[in-house]
Order: C-alpha cells, then sequence, then structure tokens
C-alpha cells in the first residue's frame, strides 16, 4: 500500500460509526475494515488479500489495542483505536514494518480469521 492509500484507509475508518462508536463493541475487525476499504474506494479483491496484513500491522504499531484479555484468541473481538489524532496514528504505523508472510501465518493460527464481525 502506498502512504496515499493508507492516509485514505484511516480517515475512513476514523469516519465508520461501527469502527469508533459502535455502542457495545466498538473497533477493528477484518470484516469492518473491509467496510471501510469499500467506502475509501479500494479494489475489495486486492484489499480482501491485504486486509490480514493491515489488521497485523495496525496491532503491532500499537493503533489497535486488544481490550477482551479473557476472550478465547486475541482476534475474536473488535480492537478499539487508541486515538483519533490522525498524526498519532501515522506516526505510530511509520514506525512498525507492515508484517511479512509469516507473521500474518501466525496470526491465523492464532485466530485472525476466526472472528466473523
Amino acid at each position: 500500500m502506498t502512504a496515499d492509500e493508507v492516509r485514505r484507509l484511516v480517515e475512513h475508518i476514523l469516519q465508520d460509526e461501527e469502527i469508533m462508536d459502535h455502542p457495545s463493541m466498538p473497533g477493528l475487525t477484518r470484516a469492518r475494515l473491509r467496510e471501510a476499504a469499500r467506502a475509501a474506494d479500494f479494489e475489495p479483491n486486492r484489499f480482501g488479500r491485504l486486509s490480514a496484513a493491515v489488521m497485523v500491522w495496525f496491532a503491532r504499531a500499537g493503533v489497535t489495542v486488544l481490550e477482551d484479555d479473557k476472550a478465547p484468541n486475541e482476534w475474536i473481538r473488535p480492537r478499539p483505536l487508541i486515538s483519533t489524532e490522525r498524526a498519532e496514528l501515522r506516526r505510530r504505523l511509520q514506525a512498525v514494518d507492515p508484517p511479512d508472510g509469516d507473521a500474518i501465518t501466525i496470526a491465523r493460527n492464532a485466530g485472525l480469521d476466526s472472528s466473523a464481525t
């Protein structure tokens, strides 16, 4: 993803009411991420292949947090964003390289694909 694509995606994530303001379970899931990407005019098939990497990258960068440590796996619940400050999110993402294929495999084995939320 280019820097402009990341910026555009973050903008749509921050504007997504379900991600930011869901009454009982705010946060990012792969399904919600795909919806934000669709709203940002990403090509669905291309982004679908990237969504797991984006979820892992955001988690590694500390952009999203795990709030429910009693969940059966770390990916089953939505992961809220730590801030609505675009500069802070951008700084954190720039500080961490996007994950490689091994990191994605580890996350999938830990349950990344198990959440349908």
